[in-house]
């Protein structure tokens, strides 16, 4: 850090005052990864050939290991170095003012997949594959929610279009929310304020059409806000926050459940949800591995990915709290985990609809 410091100090003499930071990732959100976060983030983009569907090079998704070979993420049909030789730069945020690119080996057409493949099973272990080959930063699989939980319950049954229950993360600009019903989510949408009308009138409009019973909001963010609209719709909105259990006897606490000594209790009070933050995201990650949750969506679909990239910012890790005990929590490596959140309201909330209707 010192040599940093000191090339920057050395900058106001220049006349082109540059930085350049060339370097390999290690973990999330630190060091260069966190540089190239903070940047446009180019990718190497390219157009598969048969259905034209538009990608970079990602390991999950690219590669067909049986026979070894790089396969588009959606056709499955084979991208030839051919074909990543056609592509281009492309920023996934060109307003940013740093210019950043991520370059992995896999998009080196002079390296095959097999290459790569053979790469990894002779590498002592995962780590040095990801960060020097793939150019990702790394996480053991077993402190990290996986993407493969989603794309392994999307599925094309058909839902009767009647979202019953949302749950809806509440972020500055957006209310990010997820709509569905016991056979699956078919809404993955961020809803921001428009002319004439705010993200929270239009809030209610999608629980009109779809039909919303049970609605589960964040109210740690915009807690006044959050409160008018369960007014508004009230009997239908219950507002969550996390908050652990001390006798660890639920994972959620609701308030009309919950017995207060104040006879004349707040109607505040009654909607309020109270969630043990990550007894519940594993409560979640077991159902999705279990295939309680679906998605009514195809693999490629933009709501999708974007689902799938918030949940992989989530890890586990061990804090030590201000006793000296060690617990385990969950923690994203960027913050931007809204639809995780999201997701986790809507299986909260979908779990206690299910008990009203039993």
């Amino acid at each position: 850090m010192g040599v940093v410091r000191d090339y920057n100090s050395r900058l106001g003499a220049s006349e082109l005052a540059k930085k350049r930071f060339i370097s390999t990732p290690t973990i999330p959100n630190f060091g260069i990864n966190r540089l190239f976060d903070l940047s446009d983030q180019k990718h190497w983009r390219f157009n598969c050939p048969k259905c034209k569907f538009r990608q970079h090079m990602e390991w999950e998704k690219n590669v067909d290991f049986e026979n070894k070979i790089y396969v588009c993420q959606k056709c499955h049909n084979e991208i030839t170095a051919n074909t990543i030789r056609c592509g281009e730069w492309e920023a996934r945020y060109p307003g940013r003012e740093t210019s950043g690119y991520w370059i992995p080996q896999m998009i080196a057409t002079y390296r095959t997949c097999a290459d790569l493949i053979k790469e990894l099973e002779d590498a002592e272990d995962e780590e040095y594959f990801y960060n020097f080959v793939l150019g990702v930063p790394y996480l053991n699989p077993e402190a990290r929610i996986p993407g493969t939980l989603i794309y392994k319950n999307l599925t094309n049954e058909k839902h009767n279009d009647k979202a019953k229950v949302m749950g809806v993360d509440v972020g500055k600009q957006f209310l990010h929310v997820i709509g569905g019903n016991e056979k699956g989510v078919f809404i993955i949408a961020e809803i921001e304020d428009k002319v004439g009308k705010t993200k929270w009138e239009r809030l209610g409009e999608l629980m009109d059409v779809y039909d919303t019973q049970f609605c589960l909001i964040d109210g740690g963010w915009d807690t006044n806000s959050a409160y008018n609209f369960a007014r508004k719709t009230i009997g239908k909105t219950y507002l969550a926050w996390y908050k652990e259990d001390p006798s660890k006897a639920s994972i959620s606490r609701w308030g009309d459940d919950i017995k207060f000594t104040d006879k004349l209790r707040k109607w505040e009070e009654s909607v309020r949800v109270l969630i043990d933050r990550n007894r519940s995201i594993d409560l979640l990650i077991s159902d999705l591995r279990k295939g309680k949750i679906r998605f009514n969506f195809q693999i490629g679909d933009s709501s999708i990915e974007e689902l799938v990239d918030h949940i992989q910012t989530m890890y586990s890790r061990t804090v030590t709290d201000k006793h000296g005990k060690e617990k385990r929590e969950w923690a994203s490596t960027t913050g931007n985990d809204h639809f995780l959140h999201a997701l986790n309201y809507f299986n909260i909330a979908l779990n206690k609809y299910n008990d009203y209707k039993s």
